[in-house]
């Protein structure tokens, strides 16, 4: 009720500012875009100044004030975006080295303080979690980073910045934001922490999947050392991701009707996951996009036309460029693109077909 109300334009006018702002039609909106197009202008707001602007903007019944505040919330975003990219880098860089060094030496893992790593046998243990601090990171997106090496990596993760940038001494205070995997009640488990060692955490609070917590400075090693030996006692089988599937696709569901269909069939979520299917294409050409997207151009039998497929934030080094058949994990999705609408593949996971010659 709410979408068809908005696609008559019947809601408040700061959400249609804000649609305006990233040029979106507001008679196409569909449900996804509440958290990928207007949640993250609204939520930069109070990631990197204050919340009020963008409560302001929903509130207001002026049209010019609301332009400005949705402008205000766009330019926003956009630094989240840039300052987000640059952790999100700068952590993924810190991970391959941890990783590079547990597998040169088991006994001997990194804490990472300032941007120089310390020889520290607790900051990673059996490949379990993933703990980091930087002096310089934005408190206002640990969460959002978190969240993305928690997807990149299967792991609890939990990425910590100062609560004041001017304040960096070890007796100053440190946020963090956790991220969980299903069978880690990350809440549960920090809380487990505390009780174990009362003086290590300051603050704590959240709920299965996410939590935040305060510490200081000071006893990051501590922490660290502290949540690992929670995660040893955690059975090895939950550190294994499964992925399910509603199975492979008739050649004639490949079509921006069936893609349509399914994006309006129900609004899907957590308990209520959108469809996702699986595939054998073969690869008819490829790319890879700002190092880190791979674009393909696939076949699939009974299907006439090349099918596109996109899989973002892609590990580039896992590519074969000799591949010929790929195995996908996929949902159908639509691109547009300067008015022009076609079918795309959103590739969730992938793996290399490997021909086998029988002989004789």
């Amino acid at each position: 009720h709410g979408l068809n109300a908005i696609r008559q334009g019947r809601c408040c006018i700061g959400i249609l500012a804000l649609l305006e702002q990233a040029g979106r039609d507001p008679k196409q909106l569909h449900a996804q875009d509440f958290g990928f197009v207007l949640g993250p202008r609204i939520n930069a707001a109070g990631r990197m100044d204050n919340m009020r602007i963008g409560i302001e903007c929903l509130l207001t019944e002026d049209w010019g004030t609301a332009q400005r505040l949705a402008q205000e919330l766009e330019q926003l975003n956009r630094t989240r975006r840039q300052v987000e990219g640059e952790m999100r880098a700068q952590a993924d860089g810190i991970v391959q080295a941890l990783t590079a060094d547990t597998d040169n030496d088991k006994d001997n893992n990194q804490v990472i303080h300032s941007g120089s790593p310390i020889n520290n046998k607790s900051s990673r243990s059996s490949k379990r979690s993933i703990i980091l601090y930087q002096d310089d990171w934005h408190q206002g997106v640990i969460g959002i980073v978190a969240g993305r090496l928690k997807e990149s990596h299967y792991l609890p993760s939990i990425v910590f910045a100062p609560a004041d940038t001017e304040r960096t001494g070890d007796d100053d205070a440190i946020k963090g934001s956790a991220r969980s995997i299903a069978g880690v009640h990350i809440r549960d488990a920090i809380e487990q922490v505390a009780e174990r060692y009362p003086n290590l955490i300051s603050h704590f609070g959240g709920h299965a999947m996410a939590a935040g917590l305060t510490i200081k400075r000071s006893n990051f090693d501590g922490f660290v050392t502290a949540f690992n030996e929670v995660m040893a006692e955690v059975d090895n089988t939950v550190f294994a991701e499964q992925k399910f599937t509603d199975g492979p696709l008739q050649a004639g569901d490949f079509s921006l009707w069936f893609a349509e269909h399914l994006a309006h069939a129900s609004i899907w979520g957590h308990g209520f996951v959108p469809p996702i299917f699986d595939g054998v294409f073969e690869v008819l050409s490829f790319k890879i996009l700002k190092d880190k997207h791979l674009k393909l151009s696939l076949r699939y039998p009974e299907v006439q036309y090349p099918i596109e497929a996109i899989y973002f934030n892609f590990d580039s080094s896992a590519w074969d460029y000799r591949a010929e058949k790929v195995h996908l994990l996929f949902q159908l999705d639509i691109n547009e693109w300067n008015g022009k609408q076609s079918l795309q593949l959103m590739v969730r996971d992938l793996a290399l077909v490997k021909e086998t010659v029988e002989a004789g």
